[in-house]
């Protein structure tokens, strides 16, 4: 993983908190203040124009930059308005007491994991600034 962490990540949740993110097919758990290095990897091959390959196969050394940076915060925002919007919709459930109960714990999931995913796009996007 890459980790980093930001002022202010700590007024954002919990740090052992995590989302995942799905990028061009590819599903990634990120937390508030970190990204697993096998995202980073699949950023710059995307950047890269090469094949994919093999995604298990990671002995190459990829350096984060700030490219592969910008296209991260991207992706997590854009999921994270994904989930605003899905909440947004979801929020007018009716059924029984049971459905009720279950639907609000699927939007505290969704917002929580949402919460997740904009404090690490706010703490990616200060580590960038200071890079």
């Amino acid at each position: 993983s890459y980790g980093f962490v930001s002022p202010s990540s700590s007024d954002e949740g919990n740090e052992d908190d995590a989302a995942e993110l799905v990028v061009h097919g590819r599903t990634f758990e990120v937390g508030s203040v970190d990204i697993p290095y096998e995202l980073v990897h699949h950023v710059s091959t995307l950047l890269s124009g090469e094949s994919e390959g093999d995604p298990n196969n990671l002995n190459e050394e990829v350096e984060f930059t700030p490219a592969i940076g910008a296209v991260i915060v991207e992706q997590l925002r854009a999921t994270a308005a994904e989930l605003e919007n899905s909440i947004t919709l979801s929020d007018g459930t009716r059924g029984t007491a049971t459905d009720a109960v279950a639907s609000r714990l699927i939007l505290d999931l969704k917002r929580s994991n949402r919460q997740t995913l904009l404090a690490c796009a706010t703490g990616l996007t200060e580590y960038l600034e200071d890079l």
